[in-house]
This record gives structure tokens, C-alpha cells and sequence, in this order.
């Protein structure tokens, strides 16, 4: 073999070479690529914001559908607790307006000459449509109060399901938008108390014999 053909030969040697070994590391690139977007795992969030899992060891993701299940419990639960503030709210402002329109009846009561059989039957009417009142608004203390209750049962539920377990960030990515949104957002706590029961003087220990409330009830009379 001539000298110049040893050099060729080492040529496409070398060229071989440099091809196998980048070859080799593009092929070993992959596998790490794939890893590092398979440890990105998140904690569910606690009805919160979720956070880094600070570590991957021995942490099971869950499904997609998992995820998308737990993000649809944590949404719904989210969208009532907005309905019951609402309400919570509603009731409080209603409970006080009827402490008030109590609070003036009882001090009317002392004032009127109850020999003014018109003026009797006036007050009285205006008591009866304070009783209407206060029932129909403790009628809806415990259609909220129920729905308190079952929100509750879904928080239980949700922390027993969902809480603190691990998911892949990508496929928080592949949920719907309101559901991603629900996700990464922070929120307060999501426990809704019971609305106590109406306790005022318009409780059954004021109702006298007739059905009536004595505490804002007026004995009729025949005089005018």
C-alpha cells in the first residue's frame, strides 16, 4: 500500500469515528430530555396554589384523568363557595333589618292606646307580616345551612382524594382553561360555617294561646 493510499484510509477512519460518537451522544440525549419532563412533578394543592414536589422519590403521579377529575372537584367547590358567601351574606342582611323592625315594634307596642281598636289592628298586622317574615328567612337558613353541609362533605372528599398528591405539570397543561386556571390560583379557606338559627323574640317562648307572638302582639278591643 503507497503512502498516499494510508492516508485515506486513515481519513475515513477518523471520519467513522467522530460519526460513531455523535451518533452515540445524540442517542443518549433523549432518554434525559424524557426523564426531566417525566420528574417535573406538582403537588395537588390544598385547596391552594399548588408547589414543587421538593422531591420525586417514591412519589406516584397520578393519571391525567385523575388530575382532571381532582381539578373538577376543586373548580366545583370553588363555584359554590362563591354562591354561599353570597347568600351568607344576603341572610345576614336580612336578619338584621328584621332585628330592627323587632326592635321598633316592641318600643311601638308600649305607645299605643290600645283602646284605638284601628290603631291595634294596624300594629298586629304589621306584627304578623314581621312573624311572615321571620320564617320565611329561617326557612332559608336551612336550605343554606344544607347546602353548607354538603359543600363540606366535598371538601372532605376532596382532601381525602385529592390533597397533597403529586402530578406531571404537563398534563396540567393538556385541562381545560377554567380548570388550569382553578389550579395555580390561591384561594382562602374554602369552609363555610353553619348560619345560626334566628333567636329573638320572636321565638315560640314569646307565642302566646292564640298562635301570636305576645312580645309584639296587641290584645284587641271593642273600643274605638
Amino acid at each position: 500500500m503507497t503512502h498516499k493510499h494510508r492516508v485515506i484510509v486513515a481519513c475515513l477512519s477518523a471520519s467513522m469515528l467522530s460519526a460513531c460518537q455523535t451518533a452515540s451522544q445524540n442517542s443518549v440525549e433523549k432518554p434525559v430530555e424524557t426523564n426531566a419532563k417525566e420528574s417535573d412533578l406538582v403537588m395537588m394543592p390544598s385547596k391552594a396554589t399548588g408547589s414543587k414536589a421538593k422531591s420525586s422519590y417514591q412519589l406516584k403521579a397520578m393519571t391525567p384523568d385523575e388530575l382532571r377529575s381532582c381539578a373538577q372537584s376543586l373548580y366545583d367547590i370553588k363555584k359554590a363557595n362563591t354562591t354561599l358567601k353570597e347568600q351568607n351574606a344576603g341572610l345576614e342582611k336580612r336578619k338584621a333589618t328584621l332585628d330592627e323592625t323587632e326592635k321598633s315594634l316592641i318600643e311601638r307596642r308600649l305607645k299605643i292606646d290600645t283602646r284605638n281598636a284601628k290603631l291595634v289592628k294596624e300594629f298586629n298586622q304589621e306584627g304578623n307580616k314581621y312573624m311572615e317574615s321571620v320564617k320565611q328567612l329561617q326557612v332559608d337558613i336551612n336550605g343554606y345551612n344544607n347546602q353548607v353541609n354538603k359543600s363540606n362533605q366535598e371538601n372532605n372528599a376532596y382532601t381525602t382524594n385529592c390533597n397533597n398528591r403529586a402530578y406531571k405539570a404537563s398534563d396540567l397543561h393538556q385541562l381545560a382553561p377554567n380548570l388550569i386556571d382553578v389550579m395555580q390560583n390561591n384561594s382562602e379557606s374554602l369552609d363555610m360555617p353553619i348560619f345560626e338559627n334566628i333567636s329573638s323574640g320572636s321565638e315560640s317562648n314569646n307565642t302566646n294561646s292564640g298562635g301570636n307572638n305576645s312580645t309584639i302582639h296587641l290584645p284587641g278591643s271593642s273600643r274605638k
